[in-house]
């Protein structure tokens, strides 16, 4: 059994909507609903379940989602989103081939639209070392790691040197304490 609601704000035809007959299901107070549906002012505040429930009824409707939007209170994006949920509206994907990325902005995903950005404006190259932070002159003194990763030779070698005199002398007094 369902009711019939007019909503006619915008339209010169009323459209008539259905909803259920009990007032209350689901978390949807759906007399609250109605009253949104037909801007019967003031408008009551509706929980998340009931501005979903209301703007599915109005796009459904024929009202734009900027319109259910405003109604309801909430952004036209999010009524988007809902419409995309229930199926009401075909996701947008990415118009790259053989992308299924959903649109983020200039009918790209995020990952073709990062691109065309770098592409747009491309960031100029960063200047490249020429000393190390204890002033040896790169590219001389450069080694690399077997992770790939480069390194001063010279200050590797003095930072080896410190550690096992630290370690050596740690232990030689360790050492005397245990005699």
């Amino acid at each position: 059994m369902t009711g019939s609601i007019k909503a006619s704000r915008t339209f010169d035809t009323p459209t008539r909507i259905s909803l259920p007959v009990e007032t209350y299901s689901n978390d949807v107070d759906w007399i609250a609903v109605q009253r949104v549906v037909q801007d019967d002012r003031p408008l009551p505040a509706l929980t998340r379940e009931e501005q979903r429930a209301a703007a599915l009824l109005l796009t459904a409707a024929g009202r734009s989602e900027q319109d259910a939007a405003r109604l309801v209170g909430t952004h036209h994006r999010q009524a988007s989103r809902w419409k995309e949920q229930v199926g009401l509206k075909t996701p947008r994907v990415c118009k790259v081939e053989d992308c299924e990325g959903q649109i983020k902005a200039l009918g790209l995903c995020h990952r073709h639209y990062q691109q065309e950005l770098r592409r747009r404006n491309p960031q100029p190259p960063k200047p490249g070392k020429t000393t190390c932070r204890r002033g040896h002159a790169y590219p001389d003194c450069l080694g690399y790691r077997k992770d790939g990763k480069p390194y001063c030779r010279p200050c590797d070698r003095a930072a080896r040197k410190a550690y096992r005199e630290r370690t050596s002398a740690a232990t030689r007094d360790d050492m005397r304490k245990a005699a």
